[in-house]
């Protein structure tokens, strides 16, 4: 009589930080429960740790310190029954025949964990989905702060005003937590470092953060919106109609 049992295939979806952690917790489930054969899929070998993002656009962390390795995270679990990592790029889900099918090939299995992430939700809002540049990466992260020296470029070379003032414009969209850090991170990044560079295009730089709702941070209440209202780098203008000073906090309906 044979003790060989079929191994239970638990393939997981996406290696964010649900996606990781279920990763691990198996993994090291698996010391008990040999008969695991777990296969985490992502299209990146590596972690990203998306609250710190907003830092990487104006320099404050390098992109190397919030983006981890996948295999080597996986070898530090440190359990008996390691997870097979697989770089590819999930395009569907058969439910019936149940696998998964990749640019790699197609994964069977026994038990599936969907944790594919989140993407950016303009709300409904076609010219905001159209215009604007979205942070959810780290090649996202590079492509605003390029934007950002692109404009400071283009300005030094402008002899017309109201173009240079343009160019020098920053407009922010939501004022949630990401919105919040992003626009005092780059505000230091103007006042503390393109200045020096810069000096004489500082004072015409507006950076904007329009939020629909009353009062920013609307997820934490009022009062927690007036303790980030002193500590931001701006002035409160109240809504898009009012004149804007350089730096300006503004709420648009």
């Amino acid at each position: 009589m044979t003790n060989s049992r079929r191994k239970k295939r638990v393939v997981i979806l996406g290696a964010g930080a649900a996606g990781l952690n279920a990763a691990l917790e198996l993994e090291r489930a698996s010391a008990e429960i040999p008969e695991l054969d777990v296969t985490l899929v992502d299209q990146h070998n590596y972690h990203l740790f998306l609250p710190l993002l907003y830092q990487v656009v104006t320099g404050g962390i390098e992109p190397g310190h919030i983006s981890f390795p996948l295999r080597s995270l996986l070898r530090q679990g440190g359990t008996a029954g390691p997870v097979t990592f697989r770089e590819s790029r999930v395009w569907s889900i058969d439910v019936d025949k149940r696998r998964v099918i990749t640019d790699d090939g197609e994964l069977e299995w026994d038990y599936l964990v969907v944790a594919l992430g989140s993407t950016t939700n303009y709300l409904g809002l076609a010219d905001i989905e159209k215009n604007t540049l979205p942070l959810r990466t780290l090649a996202d992260a590079i492509t605003i702060v390029n934007r950002i020296l692109d404009s400071y470029k283009a300005a030094l070379l402008e002899g017309d005003e109201q173009r240079r003032r343009e160019l020098l414009t920053f407009v922010l969209v939501g004022g949630g937590a990401t919105g919040v850090e992003l626009a005092a991170s780059i505000g230091d990044f103007v006042r503390k470092v393109l200045i020096r560079d810069y000096p004489f295009l500082t004072p015409q730089v507006r950076l904007i953060l329009a939020e629909a709702r009353a009062y920013i941070l609307p997820e934490m209440g009022p009062e927690m919106a007036e303790v980030a209202l002193k500590r931001l780098p701006f002035r409160h203008a109240g809504s898009l109609a009012a004149p804007t000073p350089p730096w300006a906090l503004q709420g648009s309906r």
